[in-house]
């Protein structure tokens, strides 16, 4: 028997953080998982640190270790994993943020119960750059079941309605089906994802608990803005995302 969820992880030079990562989703007290780790062209050691957690941990054997031929950034990585992943529900992980243990069994209970297309956890951000207090974005314990209920509730909520593509178990064949794919962007590749994502969704479950921990830290991809010097190839990037 395959297993039932597929956790899949882009990783590019986080050898900092990769091991408490990874163990997140290694310690998940729902048993079905494989792993698929894809390495972006790293060049510090974080796929050695994959490897030896292959061989120690009691799960490494359900982690795959695939390989970019070049750094093809995180949306062209994602379409990989959409590609490769045999599970029947897939959910994504970055590779400096952290799962709560039970993250899967309960978005798990949720998407098969309702037979959903997707189920949405809530998550706090923890702010590593200013020590910010975390913030909690928490949605309602809500099922929207009927056709364009997602699509209206995003819509109608747009302002407060934080969702993220790594904090949100999604069946395979509803994805494959409707042809669902990352775009090749640098910036917000998962926000144009979301939002293409929720209008196609028939069936979808929101849960108040906290599944998933959305770490920022200074240098990565979130953070560009803080920069006292902006790109104008960004800036042209961002209106093409955003259109």
């Amino acid at each position: 028997m395959g297993n039932d969820v597929t956790i899949g992880i882009p990783l590019h030079n986080a050898e900092k953080y990769i091991t408490d990562s990874l163990k997140s989703a290694l310690t998940q007290t729902y048993p079905y998982i494989d792993f698929i780790v894809i390495d972006d062209a790293s060049d510090d050691g974080s796929v050695d640190i994959v490897k030896k957690l292959q061989l120690v941990h009691p799960r490494g054997k359900d982690i795959r270790i695939l390989y970019n031929i070049k750094n093809c950034g995180v949306g062209v990585t994602r379409n990989r994993i959409l590609d490769e992943a045999q599970g029947r529900y897939l959910f994504f992980l970055d590779s400096d943020d952290l799962m709560e243990n039970d993250t899967i069994q309960c978005l798990f209970e949720k998407i098969e119960g309702n037979q959903a297309d997707v189920a949405f956890g809530s998550m706090d951000r923890i702010d590593m750059v200013d020590n910010t207090q975390s913030r909690s974005y928490i949605l309602p314990d809500t099922c929207l079941l009927n056709e364009d209920e997602m699509a209206f509730y995003a819509f109608r909520n747009y302002s407060t309605f934080q969702i993220s593509i790594c904090n949100c178990l999604m069946n395979l064949e509803f994805l494959r089906s409707n042809q669902m794919r990352f775009i090749d962007a640098v910036f917000w590749e998962d926000l144009a994802f979301n939002y293409e994502m929720v209008i196609k969704v028939k069936r979808a479950v929101l849960l108040s608990k906290i599944t998933y921990h959305y770490i920022c830290r200074s240098g990565s991809l979130s953070h560009y803005q803080d920069r006292e010097l902006l790109n104008k190839s960004e800036i042209f990037e961002n209106v093409y995302v955003l259109s």
